[in-house]
């Protein structure tokens, strides 16, 4: 494999594993892979009420030879592995897949029917925790604490 191409998923893996600027939300965010629009094709789908920094899954039953990214995922990089399926996808600008619903990539294959989304993972933007409170104001001596000094 090429030396840009091994950086860019390193920088990709680095940037999904991240566990301080992401928490992991595979439970909440579904991905499914359905029909896509040729016979070649396979569309990966997406829905999530969260902004989602990246995604990685694999893909079995069929060989890829294409994975392209969709209107909802413009600007991410996405790569894949032929030999074992496996795909990710990442923004190194820190964009982030909207909320909403729909395809986030097409997967050109050999057999999309056969095709099936194994271990699925999804890292969407960490949610904003409660505002902090402002800090407690230093309290004034009390008359009689002022009056034992």
């Amino acid at each position: 494999m090429k030396k840009g191409f091994m950086k860019s998923i390193a920088v990709a893996a680095l940037i999904l594993v991240c566990g301080a600027l992401a928490w992991a939300a595979e439970d909440q965010i579904p991905l499914k892979l359905v029909k896509g629009p040729a016979n070649n094709i396979a569309l990966v789908e997406l829905q999530n009420k969260v902004p989602v920094a990246g995604v990685q899954f694999k893909v079995e039953g069929a060989k890829m030879t294409e994975v392209r990214t969709t209107a909802r995922t413009a600007g991410f990089i996405c790569k894949f592995n032929e030999a074992n399926g496996m795909v990710l996808m990442v923004s190194a600008t820190g964009d982030e897949i909207a909320v909403g619903s729909g395809s986030i990539c097409d997967i050109v294959c050999d057999n999309p029917a056969t095709a099936k989304l194994v271990s699925p993972k999804v890292v969407a933007k960490k949610p904003a925790g409660p505002a902090k409170a402002a800090p407690a104001k230093a309290k004034e001596p009390s008359a009689k604490a002022a009056e034992k000094k």
